[in-house]
């Protein structure tokens, strides 16, 4: 996968996370699966992003890692939903926190 599509399909993936998030806020029966479907999609990119970053520092590796485990609480909180738990929501906010923190720790590769 090029990466301009990998980009898209990690865009609509996390389209689908936060319109399924807040459908569940009015508890909408099928926000469930569409939260799940989006958290699905963004932990396989997040993987492929991984996997990706082999010939990279260390820097941007962990970096990959340590995102690919904040999108798996995506995952935890689709099971919470599924288990109509309303603990769900602190998954989300670890993700979106994880999220943040990182988006400032982005290192620009160095052109030569």
């Amino acid at each position: 996968m090029k990466n301009k599509s990998l980009h898209s399909v990690q865009l609509a993936g996390s389209l689908l996370t936060l319109t399924g998030a807040a459908l569940q806020l009015f508890e909408l029966e099928f926000s469930k699966y569409v939260f799940a479907i989006g958290a699905l999609i963004l932990i396989v990119v997040y993987f492929i992003y991984t996997l990706r970053a082999k010939n990279e520092p260390n820097r941007i590796q962990r970096q990959h890692r340590l995102m690919l485990f904040a999108t798996l609480f995506l995952g935890v909180g689709a099971y919470l939903m599924y288990t109509n738990k309303d603990t769900w929501v602190v998954m989300v906010l670890i993700y979106a926190l994880i999220s943040v923190f990182l988006s400032f720790r982005k290192v620009e590769k160095q052109t030569e």
